[in-house]
């Protein structure tokens, strides 16, 4: 399968910033908070600007089904999934996780982060959107 088309994005900064599934693993189950376990969905984010970046945490980023159904992710304590902001180098790529409650996998059709800016400046701001990424 051929990766979804570049995605929009709001700002120049984040021009040319792109979003791609990477694939999707199941999680154990973690007392109170994924009781019935879960789905680990893997993000690709690829960089072709020269300035290194800085996607916002997870509670700056929306998930979407392909009706528009807001998908919302599990926040586990102790994790390595996306929780904090995340850097992206320039000219680079980062792979970050996102845990979901329950299975099967969500369908992520769109993601959108908010927040994301130049890691060595405070005050420009843009927003990363990926859209068909469910196929």
């Amino acid at each position: 399968a051929s990766p979804p088309p570049a995605s929009p994005a709001t700002g120049d900064i984040c021009e040319g910033v792109t979003l791609r599934l990477d694939g999707v693993e199941p999680v154990s189950p973690v007392p109170l908070h994924l009781p019935d376990g879960g789905q680990r969905v893997w993000i690709v984010v690829e960089n072709p600007s020269d300035r290194t970046l800085q996607l916002g945490p997870l509670n700056a980023v929306t998930f979407a089904d392909g009706g528009g159904r807001a998908l919302t992710p599990a926040g586990l304590p102790g994790s390595d999934a996306w929780f904090m902001p995340v850097r992206v180098p320039a000219h680079g790529s980062a792979r970050v996780n996102v845990v979901f409650p329950a299975a099967p996998a969500p369908r992520i059709d769109r993601i959108e982060v908010r927040n994301t800016r130049p890691a060595d400046a405070v005050g420009e701001v843009c927003t990363v959107q990926a859209f068909g990424l469910a196929g």
